[in-house]
């Protein structure tokens, strides 16, 4: 079941673009995009308390297929931070990950002065470093999750909030009586963007 519902996510953006693109003339246009994100462990390990958002960051590249319905993949550089107490004690894991998102979208208000769209897809991130843990948790190296974006444009400057869950989990347990309560992670993201081409 899980390697399906992976498969249709990875897939899913590149099936659902095709009749989009042959409905319309393509445009194809590159920007690039920075901004800020808050990032949660969702979790029901047993003993974390204390478990808080942190600010972090992302910046990176974007492409823009397609018109009112549109293809968009991104890659960024982004950095998580989170703090938490695991068994009364203290751990503050900041994540240097690359991200690739690969959204399909749709212009709900296709406008000349103003753009109003809604994304979906799924979105893949490998961790660069080993974040600070307890020891018996691992944060994976590789995360399969989805993404969810509503975004304006005015003119040549996008304005993107998003939200990304996770379809795989983000660690891996130690000790059998713990696997059951594996981690997930929550960030919300506020993005702005600049066309270039």
């Amino acid at each position: 079941m899980k390697t399906l519902r992976l498969f249709f996510l990875i897939i899913a953006p590149g099936i659902l673009s095709v009749p989009a693109v042959k409905a319309q003339n393509t445009k194809i246009n590159f920007g690039i995009k920075a901004g800020v994100n808050m990032a949660s462990l969702q979790t029901k390990l047993t003993g974390i308390s204390e478990n808080n958002w942190k600010i972090g960051y992302n910046t990176g590249v974007f492409a823009r297929i397609g018109n009112r319905w549109y293809f968009q993949p991104e890659f960024a550089y982004r950095k998580l931070q989170n703090e938490y107490k695991f068994q009364a004690k203290k751990y503050s894991p900041t994540f240097h990950q690359l991200n690739l998102p690969l959204m399909v979208g749709y212009k709900i208000i296709n406008k000349e002065s103003i753009k109003f769209r809604l994304s979906i897809g799924p979105d893949l991130t490998y961790n660069l470093n080993k974040p600070e843990a307890p020891s018996l948790v691992e944060y994976k190296r590789f995360i399969v999750g989805a993404v969810l974006v509503a975004g304006v444009d005015f003119d040549d400057i996008s304005i993107d909030v998003s939200y990304t869950g996770n379809v795989t989990l983000t660690t891996k347990v130690n000790a059998d009586d713990l696997k059951k309560n594996n981690t997930n992670r929550g960030i919300i993201a506020l993005s702005v963007g600049f066309r270039i081409l």
